[in-house]
């Protein structure tokens, strides 16, 4: 098709519609979760470095909201309603559809322009996960110890991985082959076709290690044939994506649940004693460490020579990615564990008061919000200038 290019030709197949015999994810078959039209997984990209497409308006308009359902259970021994996303619970999207995991029990894909439910998948347990898609399916961690296949045209589960343990982490794939994070200490590689696992590595294991918070909760980077991925027991992984065998392991000091970016040849994290680490990526050795006076649960946002995230102390910072000196910061109001978006010289997320924030990436200077009533732990999906983000009100809210 000469003078037709490839966003041209997409854009033109994803308005067929449901005239496609196959969804779009799988036009043409990939071997990565990335789309760089949409947002098929947690991040983006296998770097974590992909946080959406714009352009973004200063002051988004609310298009509509989807109710998910309601799980009943006991908490402390009082009644709770899980209803909503979960913390890492960002959705996904590709083509027409939008793709999210609720601690309701289900899976949700819904037409993303109207909100319309096109099908929903139950499970037992909660779903915390974001979801990955990749040649068609949607790939899924549950807290009932199951790693899920999901025909993305009906919600068929194709297959189950069996974890061992809770699922919260997000699936990646590269080169071909999936790699997540479980509770059961172990980083897996598992063949995305057939489920079946390829190798697994077994971190260390803290003897502090809690119930329901144990093991790898982060999401996988992938980068140069190796996988990087963070730990409860402080500590933060690099392995050989081929075998699973450990290249170089680096000392966070502390519970890392937030995901490893890979920017710039090195790898940026954050922890749950409030420090910031960026570390060789090639060698493991320390660039620089920063420090603030909480835990940090969000993923940092790597931009330029800026790096983004918030943290549990209600406050947002800006630091200098290059040799982490701070540049801004801003107080927010609520715990932040949500992970930020930066496109368009605005920064996006959520916060533990029930507000979706926009800030200007260079001066930390509010631009717009809107309260959903309850707290926000999930990150934003951002495809087109369309913001998707769920909240624990029991609703996924698009803004346009």
């Amino acid at each position: 098709m000469p003078g037709i290019g490839r966003r041209s030709l997409l854009q033109g197949l994803i308005a067929l519609g449901a005239m496609l015999p196959i969804p779009l994810a799988a036009l043409p078959l990939q071997r990565s979760s990335e789309d760089p039209l949409a947002m098929s997984m947690f991040r983006g990209n296998p770097s974590h470095t992909h946080y959406g497409t714009g352009p973004i308006s200063d002051s988004p308009e609310f298009q509509w909201r989807f109710q998910t359902e309601v799980f009943l259970t006991e908490l402390h021994g009082r009644p709770y309603a899980w209803t909503g996303t979960g913390w890492s619970g960002q959705p996904a999207v590709s083509g027409e559809r939008v793709v999210f995991g609720s601690v309701d029990r289900h899976v949700y894909c819904l037409n993303r322009h109207s909100g319309a439910l096109l099908w929903k998948t139950a499970a037992n347990r909660m779903f915390k996960s974001s979801p990955c898609i990749y040649n068609g399916r949607v790939f899924i961690g549950n807290t009932d110890d199951f790693l899920r296949a999901i025909d993305l045209r009906d919600g068929r589960v194709i297959w189950r991985h069996w974890m061992r343990a809770d699922c919260d982490s997000s699936p990646v794939v590269a080169d071909g082959r999936l790699y997540v994070g479980g509770e059961d200490w172990n980083i897996h590689c598992i063949d995305p076709d057939s489920g079946d696992e390829i190798w697994r590595h077994r971190v260390d294991m803290s003897l502090t290690e809690p119930p329901g918070g144990r093991g790898v909760e982060s999401s996988p980077a992938v980068a140069n044939g190796r996988v990087y991925a963070s730990a409860f027991a402080g500590y933060l992984y690099c392995l050989d994506a081929r075998t699973g065998e450990r290249i170089w392991r680096y000392t966070t000091g502390d519970d890392t649940d937030s995901s490893p970016v890979l920017a710039h040849g090195r790898v940026y994290t954050g922890c749950e004693n409030g420090s910031i680490h960026a570390i060789d990526q090639e060698t493991g050795e320390r660039v620089w460490r920063q420090k603030v006076n909480s835990g940090i649960w969000s993923t940092v946002a790597v931009v330029g020579a800026r790096l983004y995230v918030g943290c549990n102390n209600k406050r947002f910072y800006c630091f200098d990615a290059h040799t982490g000196e701070p540049i801004w910061e801003k107080w927010i109001g609520g715990r932040i564990w949500a992970s930020p978006n930066v496109i368009d010289g605005k920064v996006i997320f959520g916060a533990y008061d029930g507000a979706l924030r926009m800030l200007d990436a260079q001066t930390g200077d509010e631009l717009w919000s809107y309260q959903t009533g309850a707290r926000i732990v999930s990150s934003a999906c951002i495809v087109d200038g369309q913001i998707l983000v769920g909240s624990r009100d029991g609703y996924l809210y698009c803004f346009r």
